[in-house]
């Protein structure tokens, strides 16, 4: 029989993988009112970099043409929440090339990065998630 106090090492890299296994997406649920802001980075539609934009944070290299929107209102505020938190994670390849970042401040200073691009790419705080059209639907109208 196995004795943890044995095998120390293995008795932690089992806390380990049993740690790991509970930090799911659910973890990172945002709630509407811890919110502050939502502020929107993005590119025309009719800009079409040359390049395609694999970091989300290399959107900024376009800054002359880089619009910008900051959201205050309460209702889409709490119903990009909503569906933020319904995202689900995805475990296909995709190819990368953002076109809008969205920075989702918290009332604590902790800001939250929503990078979505062209394919119906969505990724969310680092982590590639399943297409989500409502989601798509809304930005686009805030946006164009």
């Amino acid at each position: 029989m196995w004795n943890p106090n044995n095998h120390p090492v293995k008795a932690i890299l089992l806390l380990l993988l049993i740690f790991s296994a509970s930090c799911t997406f659910d973890d990172k649920k945002v709630d509407c009112n811890d919110i502050n802001n939502i502020t929107i980075h993005f590119l025309p539609k009719e800009i079409d970099p040359v390049m395609p934009i694999s970091d989300c944070n290399y959107i900024f290299k376009y800054e002359p043409v880089l619009k910008n929107i900051t959201i205050n209102d309460r209702d889409i505020i709490c119903e990009l929440a909503s569906i933020i938190n319904n995202l689900k994670i995805s475990t296909e390849e995709a190819y990368l090339d953002f076109r809008i970042m969205v920075l989702i401040e918290n009332k604590n200073g902790e800001i939250n990065h929503l990078c979505i691009g062209e394919n119906d790419l969505i990724v969310y705080d680092g982590v590639l998630m399943k297409n989500e059209t409502v989601l798509f639907s809304i930005i686009d109208k805030l946006l164009y």
